[in-house]
């Protein structure tokens, strides 16, 4: 009997040795693509293809349901559904059965996320990552769910395959219903607002929005808990504009917060996507490449108000670390994130345990643990400790901030296995990375910066004039069509580095990405942007992206463009598009600030023209740097040596002289020498 036994427990032994070596040779059509995320998902048991005609096509010939399941590399809940479930032979044999799979990274194509966000905010009022659709084989959604367990995902698929064969016409009329309502979030239909815009509507607007403030911890309320940037940038616009102290403060006490927490990388820099907790202390490990690049802006503008010399570290640690470890050599552009996760554990490269702490430092003194409140039972789960410093703490030992240590542990850090980068390199991302870097320099006079920005704006233009368009990523010669947020984002930061050189060649670009844009983009009854181009296939609806998230909305990145291209090329068609479109959204911006923040920082100009600066002449850097030291949201710049071609530059030269024109709406105060002469006029 032993000896059977021992035959029985070898011959198993041997098939499951066998039954992983097939697993791991398995390969499905992802194999192909570039996406680090869709790569991760290459080896799965699951029949997974990308978005595309051949799977598209094939659920038709073989009517059968699809199954969309969207998520991105950083994403730990699509990390474990795909080692539960889609790992699995067993799940996936009745997946691929009864249904074609595709797998979509929502970074490469947020226009199929955007649909598929959109009806499970119709289905259940949320949505999350990752994101399961199942399908029609037209790709009309029936249903939506978040990461399932296992058990939950065998039988939520049971029920719709079954229905599929014995009810279908009822799963048709319910796909029929969720597009229509897809369909009538995607397009404005509201009548454009007959009012004028005025400072007085926009103490409406943030008086609305305070009741979403969280002035015990900073940020909006609640948890889980995201920075939200775009909102805080506008609050110091805001506070320019009103001189009201107490919208400073709120905006300081939160940057305070976010930079001492454990959100921030309290040793390599950059922060985390987001805090599980209300008062930033437990971070969801993840780096994003956009939210540093928005942290640099913010942090950046905020340290022109304050002076905090915290701010100024913020910026120089992060971009230190986004240029060491996010950045391609080859293309010089920046990757798109790191994952929360190492040795397939979370957070597990950026946290010590107290005896790890002693191994690298010896006996750590009271006032270290202290000021990173480390206690010996962990500050979080499992014993461990996420670096983070009290206000207070911050305070007392400012003077003492323990660089040795830091350094210690970083370099041993350095040695633990790295969180797995997603090297796909995003245009509107890397745009928003080309505005952080030239503010940085504008603030700091880091040339690196400059470089690192032109560089990267370099090879993107490089593209786009060889082809006509731009892409949406580049790796691997994988090639997608951009979106609008690729072009808005990149027209502004085409423009920003105008401001930071003076160099023409910037505008001329951000113009003619503007006419590719008007030409393939625009809809002419609303004047306002679909998300996607009119060269591409059209999916079960045409977006058309509108409020704040993270991300600011492109439509209105776009009317800001639109604005300053007015200014600078002395086009008033650009304006009138501009207001045409915030007719569109200004009732809902008025009530439901905290997602039209990047409208009001151009309604701020409707409200209040701001006034046109031109340095010219020999010495117009050296003014130039004094003016780029300080916040001046209501100054459109203008400058150079010479004159340069742009209309408003026209005849402001004067031989052997560098001065100074302060202007509104095309009317010019004398030229001036001084720099305080010039701010005189200002007021």
């Amino acid at each position: 009997m032993l000896m059977k036994h021992n035959y029985y427990l070898l011959l198993f032994i041997c098939q499951l040795a066998i039954s992983q070596v097939v697993l791991a040779q398995h390969e499905n059509e992802l194999i192909h693509e570039s996406s680090p995320y869709l790569l991760q998902h290459a080896h799965n048991p699951v029949d997974w293809y990308p978005w595309g005609n051949k799977a598209l096509n094939k659920a038709q010939k073989e009517d059968k349901l699809i199954i969309i399941s969207i998520g991105y590399a950083a994403c730990h809940w699509c990390h474990v559904m795909e080692k539960e479930t889609f790992a699995d032979t067993t799940f996936a044999n009745y997946m691929n059965e009864h249904f074609v799979s595709i797998k979509v990274d929502r970074e490469e194509r947020p226009d199929i996320d955007q649909i598929y966000v959109d009806a499970s905010r119709l289905i259940t009022g949320s949505a999350g990552w990752p994101l399961n659709v199942i399908a029609l084989p037209d790709g009309k959604p029936v249903y939506v769910v978040s990461y399932l367990p296992k058990d939950k995902w065998l039988k939520t698929l049971e029920i719709f395959a079954k229905g599929y064969e014995n009810d279908r016409a009822q799963l048709e009329q319910q796909a029929a219903m969720i597009t229509e309502g897809v369909r009538d979030l995607a397009y404005v239909h509201e009548k454009p607002s007959e009012k004028s815009m005025s400072i007085g509507i926009l103490h409406t607007m943030y008086e609305n929005m305070q009741s979403q403030f969280d002035f015990q911890n900073g940020g909006l309320n609640g948890a889980p808990k995201f920075p939200m940037p775009v909102t805080l940038n506008y609050l110091l616009e805001y506070y320019h504009a009103t001189n009201d102290a107490a919208v400073l403060e709120f905006v300081e006490y939160t940057l305070d917060n976010i930079a001492l927490s454990g959100l921030y990388d309290q040793l390599g820099g950059g922060f985390s996507r987001y805090a599980v907790d209300e008062a930033w202390e437990i971070p969801h490990f993840e780096k994003m490449l956009y939210d540093n690049a928005l942290l640099v802006k913010l942090y950046t503008n905020a340290y022109k108000l304050t002076g905090k010399t915290l701010y100024k570290n913020v910026v120089n640690e992060t971009l230190a670390f986004l240029l060491s470890e996010m950045r391609d050599s080859e293309t010089g552009l920046f990757y798109s994130s790191l994952s929360a996760d190492s040795e397939g554990e979370e957070g597990k490269y950026y946290t010590w345990t107290y005896n790890q702490l002693v191994d690298v430092l010896g006996e750590p003194t009271p006032e270290f643990l202290a000021y990173f409140q480390i206690t010996k039972a962990g500050n979080w789960e499992k014993g461990k400790n996420i670096l983070r410093i009290a206000s207070e703490q911050y305070i007392d030992q400012k003077a003492q901030s323990f660089n040795k240590e830091k350094q210690l542990l970083l370099k041993n850090r350095a040695s633990r296995l790295y969180p797995e980068i997603d090297d796909k390199q995003l245009t509107s991302w890397n745009a928003l990375m080309i505005e952080a870097l030239a503010d940085a320099y504008r603030t700091f006079g880091n040339t690196s910066y400059l470089k690192a920005a032109e560089s990267n704006t370099a090879f993107l233009m490089q593209h786009f004039e060889k082809d006509k368009e731009l892409f949406r990523n580049y790796k691997e010669g994988k090639e997608i069509s951009a979106f609008l947020d690729d072009y808005a984002y990149l027209i502004n930061a085409s423009i920003t580095l105008y401001q930071a050189t003076f160099n023409e060649v910037y505008l001329n670009n951000a113009k003619a990405l503007a006419d590719y844009t008007e030409k393939h983009f625009k809809d002419d009854k609303s004047e306002l942007y679909y998300y996607t181009t009119n060269k591409g296939k059209e999916l079960v609806s045409r977006q058309m992206e509108l409020r704040d998230n993270i991300l600011p909305a492109s439509n209105a990145i776009m009317c800001k463009n639109l604005q300053l291209l007015g200014w600078y090329f002395d086009e008033e068609i650009y304006h009138e598009q501009a207001e045409s479109m915030m007719s569109h959204v200004m009732e809902e911006m008025l009530e439901n600030g905290i997602h039209y923040a990047s409208w009001a920082s151009s309604a701020l100009w409707m409200a209040e023209e701001p006034f046109e600066v031109a340095i010219v002449g020999d010495n117009y850097r050296i003014l130039t740097e004094k003016w780029d030291k300080e916040f001046h949201p209501n100054i459109v710049f203008f400058g150079g040596k010479n004159e340069g071609v742009l209309p408003f530059m026209q005849y402001k030269l004067i031989e052997g002289e560098t001065n100074i024109y302060v202007c509104r709406k095309k009317i010019c105060n004398r030229p001036v020498k001084e720099l305080i002469q010039a701010k005189n006029m200002l007021k």
